[in-house]
C-alpha cells in the first residue's frame, strides 16, 4: 500500500479508557502517520466524510464496511480496540454467524426466530446472508436471545 505520511504530526496524547471507537481509529492512523487525505482515497470516501466520522459529528452513520477497511489498511485487529459500546462490538464481530447458530442451537426456521425476536418476516434471513445491517433498535431485541 502506498499513502502519503504526514511526519510533521503533533505527539499525540494517550488515549483515554473511554473513547470512542472512532477516537481510537484516528489515534492509529496519525501514529502510522498517514494523512486523512490518504486514508479518504483508500477508503473511497469523501475527505469531509472521513473527517465527520473521526470527529464524532455524524453519530449516526454507522458504516461496519468503512471500519473494517479502515482497521484493515492500518494494520489493526478489532481485539486492538477498546469497544465500549456493546451494539458496536456485536455488529463488528460476525454477527450472521451469531444469529444463525443460536437459532440452529433453538432448532427454530428463520421465520420462528424472526417470531421470537419480533421483527418483519425474513430478517432473520437477510441477517445470516449480511445484507442487512442489524439496528440499534433490532439489536436491543437480539441480545438477549443470543447465545455466544
Amino acid at each position: 500500500m502506498s499513502y502519503e505520511y504526514n511526519l510533521n504530526e503533533k505527539r499525540q496524547k494517550p488515549l483515554k479508557k473511554d473513547c470512542t471507537l472512532w477516537e481510537q481509529l484516528k489515534y492509529h492512523r496519525i501514529s502510522k502517520g498517514i494523512k486523512r487525505t490518504s486514508m479518504s482515497k483508500l477508503l473511497n470516501i469523501s475527505l469531509s466524510s472521513l473527517i465527520s466520522l473521526e470527529d464524532n459529528k455524524d453519530r449516526v452513520k454507522f458504516n461496519v464496511k468503512i471500519i473494517k477497511e479502515y482497521i484493515i489498511i492500518l494494520e489493526l485487529n478489532i481485539d486492538d480496540l477498546i469497544i465500549n459500546d456493546d451494539y458496536i462490538k456485536f455488529i463488528l464481530n460476525n454477527p450472521s454467524k451469531k444469529i444463525k447458530n443460536t437459532r440452529k442451537q433453538l432448532k427454530l426456521i428463520q421465520r420462528q426466530f424472526d417470531d421470537l425476536i419480533g421483527v418483519k418476516h425474513s430478517c432473520t434471513a437477510h441477517w445470516e446472508e449480511k445484507r442487512l445491517l442489524i439496528s440499534k433498535k433490532n439489536y436491543e431485541k437480539l441480545k438477549e436471545h443470543i447465545i455466544s
